[in-house]
């Protein structure tokens, strides 16, 4: 090992060894011209490649006799072979061995190697775990597949072309946590856009190998967002009311997230949607307080414009809700939903190792129960300002923790107006 030349990075037995079997296999094919597809190495090519190692230069010099056919098809087989090769030392090597002789070429790194990655490189492009790449490319999605002497084979290498193309495959798709981060919304509103329309779910079937949890495509997520904001161009003002207390407003029924925005897109929201910063998300944008109050919020009376309906999550419509959804349903807090769920309000499901909700007892108790928070909402003023209003009403209707009977304080609302 150590008479190799100084010239090779080569040191390790490990590295020494890949290097003889890299230069054995263009030797054999020298040999043997005929050879297609894999090289069966003999014990004479193994000594001809550590002889070809030692004597460096000279074996370059008798390289050069023979014709040009013959040495094409050396470098040809070392090139292929170089794409299997992961070891920075033995990589080098090739590479030197390649440019030895050729100054044009001194300094260039050899298009093929450039054209091609590794598992690593491709995860690193593709932004993905390495064992992702491998179930891309075991589902065929990402090909790895190369042509030696005219047989196919299969290898941890992959063309860049190919890589480049899978990364933007990948980059057009938005994660629902993504969008959440632009919009403010949450999961059940992005199902009721889904639902309607106003987004699309990704078709790609290589981001749904991937990736977990639901993803759109960044297109529709990026027009939806453009249009809303464009939708919302006249400023607030400070009696505006904001889309989270308006939807804090609506109770016993699901809130019309989708149905409101396909309205304001459509020019039928009575004073459309107003932003208070160039940069508000969905969430934070306003409407007029008569929109607010006298057209979106309510209880689950029909007859409520832009209200939600029940065939508005298609497919998207799931049976479970997320203690923050629940939260969002019932207008309360994780502490009140903690409460519920001590009092028997409300049964926990297990579902892989987290709390859920079944759907339609959280819409039963939604029908059922209404919160201060939501009272509040709806008449106008804040919590702290409508407690003794409630203390002073006698008829009772408290259950604690700031929800009442909704059907009482229902007629209390109505008959204060």
């Amino acid at each position: 090992m150590m008479a190799l030349p100084p010239i090779y990075a080569a040191r390790c037995p490990t590295d020494v060894y890949d290097l003889i079997l890299a230069i054995a296999r263009p030797l054999r094919v020298m040999r043997d011209p005929d050879i297609r597809g894999r090289v069966n190495l003999e014990v004479c090519d193994v000594a001809a490649a550590g002889q070809f190692l030692l004597d460096f230069h000279r074996a370059h010099w008798d390289l050069r006799q023979h014709g040009d056919e013959v040495v094409s098809a050396f470098r040809k087989r070392l090139e292929t072979l170089l794409r299997f090769s992961l070891r920075p030392a033995v990589r080098a090597d090739v590479i030197k061995i390649l440019q030895y002789g050729r100054p044009d070429r001194g300094n260039i790194t050899p298009g093929w190697e450039a054209n091609w990655l590794s598992t690593t490189q491709a995860a690193g492009l593709l932004r993905v775990e390495r064992r992702d790449v491998r179930l891309l490319a075991s589902s065929g999605l990402l090909p790895n597949e190369v042509t030696i002497g005219g047989e196919h084979r299969t290898h941890g290498s992959f063309l860049k072309t190919h890589v480049d193309r899978m990364r933007d495959e990948l980059r057009a798709q938005m994660s629902l946590r993504e969008f959440q981060s632009r919009t403010g919304l949450q999961r059940s509103a992005v199902e009721q856009l889904l639902g309607l329309g106003l987004i699309a779910e990704t078709t790609s079937a290589a981001a749904k190998l991937v990736y977990d949890g639901l993803h759109i495509t960044r297109e529709s997520a990026k027009t939806l967002v453009s249009q809303v904001a464009d939708a919302a161009m006249s400023d607030a003002s400070d009696e505006d009311v904001p889309l989270r207390e308006v939807m804090q407003g609506v109770g016993g029924r699901p809130k019309p997230w989708a149905r409101l925005l396909r309205a304001a897109l459509n020019g039928e929201l009575p004073g459309g949607l107003r932003r208070g910063r160039p940069d508000n998300r969905i969430i934070d944008l306003r409407v007029h307080p008569v929109t607010a109050r006298h057209i979106l919020m309510g209880g689950s009376e029909g007859g409520r414009p832009f209200a939600f309906q029940a065939g508005d999550l298609a497919e998207w419509r799931r049976e479970e809700m997320t203690p923050s959804e629940v939260e969002e349903h019932l207008n309360c807090t994780a502490q009140d939903v903690s409460w519920l769920r001590y009092r028997k309000y409300l049964t926990p499901i297990i579902a892989k190792g987290a709390a859920v909700y079944g759907r339609p007892e959280v819409e039963a108790l939604g029908r059922q129960l209404i919160t201060t928070r939501e009272i509040a909402a709806r008449i106008g003023k804040s919590p702290a300002q409508l407690w003794p209003e409630l203390q002073a009403f006698t008829a009772g209707g408290s259950l604690g923790q700031g929800f009442y009977d909704r059907a009482l304080m229902e007629s209390w609302m109505v008959a204060g107006q």
